[in-house]
């Protein structure tokens, strides 16, 4: 069985890519979540305003001292998927859980999966490149699985410094979503506009925290006509910088939370300023 949801899970990612590369040649339509409200033409005074908005929030989940005083973070991941998200699911279970050191502000990785077919293994990503170690033994590694998962559960743990980075954006407004009100923030890279090299991120702020609430986002990667909505809940500080411990991934900004399609439970994070991979240059995007 599990080959046959392998096989599934490559043909849908094969599918994907067949799309990006129609996308690119033929100029197919691909998922835009920017506003209407926001021109691709020079906007000061939106650029001014979404700026201040994310330096706030930076702050107030700590600021970056608070993060880039540590080399390399650890965390216990549990990750769920269910109904329709199985189809996308990368990791070999359905309801993974794993052990995660990351070091800090780039993208190397490592996450020994600790239950399902592969448990004792270990995924890792050092400066882009995947790799498998199994019994002690580390090997390079083509997984398409492995080069996503890794640095996007990366990127969402580190979100609310990684958004500072963009170098485009917009102020939208504020905008209801399930009764509660957020100010909104549209970053992106390279240019305004949709393009099936760089992700949209729609930034929804808590105006009286001002930390990170939600954000909706394009996944270009592996799925250029889709997006997805994280909530992210049940924020603590570790170490003074604010962490969401629970983020249910939705397919709409207005879907309960408990609708997931796949949930990421971080059952602990510290920081432990260990060596996780090669030191190798940033990579923020």
């Amino acid at each position: 069985m599990r080959r046959v949801l392998i096989s599934l899970f490559a043909t849908v990612v094969g599918l994907f890519a067949v799309l990006g590369l129609a996308l690119a040649v033929f100029g197919l339509p691909l998922v835009d979540i920017r506003p209407a409200s926001v021109s691709v033409a020079d906007d000061p005074a939106a650029e001014a305003r979404g700026r201040e908005l994310l330096a706030a929030m930076l702050e107030a989940h700590g600021g970056a001292e608070a993060l880039h005083r540590h080399a390399s973070l650890e965390l216990d991941l549990r990750d769920t998927w269910v109904g329709v998200g199985r189809w996308f699911n990368p990791w070999p279970d359905a309801d993974q859980r794993a052990h995660v050191r990351q070091r800090v502000h780039s993208f190397d990785s490592e996450a020994e999966l600790l239950n399902g077919p592969e448990a004792g293994v270990t995924w890792g990503v050092t400066e882009g490149a995947a790799w498998r170690r199994v019994d002690g033994v580390e090997q390079p590694s083509d997984s398409a699985q492995i080069r996503f998962m890794l640095p996007t559960l990366h990127y969402f743990v580190e979100m609310p410094q990684r958004l500072t980075e963009a170098p485009l954006v917009r102020y939208v407004g504020t905008e209801e979503v399930r009764g509660a009100t957020y100010d909104v923030v549209y970053a992106t890279w390279e240019r305004i506009e949709a393009n099936p090299q760089y992700d949209q991120y729609l930034v929804y702020l808590d105006p009286e925290t001002h930390r990170l609430a939600k954000v909706h986002y394009t996944v270009r990667e592996i799925a250029p006509v889709a997006s997805g909505v994280a909530h992210l809940l049940d924020q603590r500080p570790v170490d003074g910088f604010w962490v969401a411990h629970d983020i249910p991934v939705t397919t709409g900004l207005h879907d309960d939370p408990e609708a997931y399609m796949h949930r990421m439970v971080l059952d602990a994070v510290r920081f432990d300023d260990g060596v996780v991979g090669a030191a190798g240059p940033d990579d923020a995007r």
